[in-house]
């Protein structure tokens, strides 16, 4: 190996000579290349692990966002449902209570209608004798939901018996 290096070095014009003269000659400037080239590889992996990093947090933070707002859309919708459960329970209850006056003063429903277009509003049609037909009037206006909006009795020909219809607005 000595022998080559000084076969070199007697050859001024040989390739091998002018390498190894600006290698001597410019170590510094081949250092800081070398330096360079071998610290390039892991900043640029760490560099693109640290945006990954920020890219998957950014992605996490809008996921979180978006369960947030969907989460309070849910909230919303079971408010809305309970509300709706609420007031059917308080239709059905109301329904139950005027049958079972209808029953106790023995009336007998024709009609018994729900109407939402202009608020909550009942049609109801019943037939009854003509004895009792008002304690059943008296007994409809205890109940604090019901407000009598029109009323009307109509004499039938059979049986002393009187057609009731009403038109009840519920508060």
């Amino acid at each position: 190996m000595w022998q080559s290096l000084l076969a070199i070095y007697l050859k001024p014009e040989h390739w091998g000579y002018r390498l190894l003269e600006n290698s001597r000659c410019y170590w510094l400037y081949l250092s800081l290349i070398g330096l360079a080239i071998l610290l390039a590889y892991p900043l640029f992996i760490t560099s693109q692990a640290f945006y990954q990093r920020q890219h998957w947090q950014t992605l996490q933070n809008e996921k979180q966002q978006y369960l947030a707002q969907q989460t309070k859309l849910l909230e919303g919708l079971q408010q809305i449902h309970q509300q709706d459960n609420q007031k059917d329970n308080q239709i059905a209850a109301i329904n139950q209570q005027i049958k079972n006056l209808a029953s106790q003063q023995q009336a007998t429903i024709e009609t018994l209608q729900w109407r939402f277009s202009h608020g909550k509003q009942i049609e109801l049609v019943l037939q009854q004798k003509s004895q009792t037909i008002f304690p059943f009037i008296e007994q409809m206006t205890v109940i604090k939901q019901l407000h009598f909006k029109q009323l009307s009795l109509l004499k039938l020909n059979q049986k002393k018996q009187v057609q009731l219809s009403a038109e009840i607005t519920v508060k």
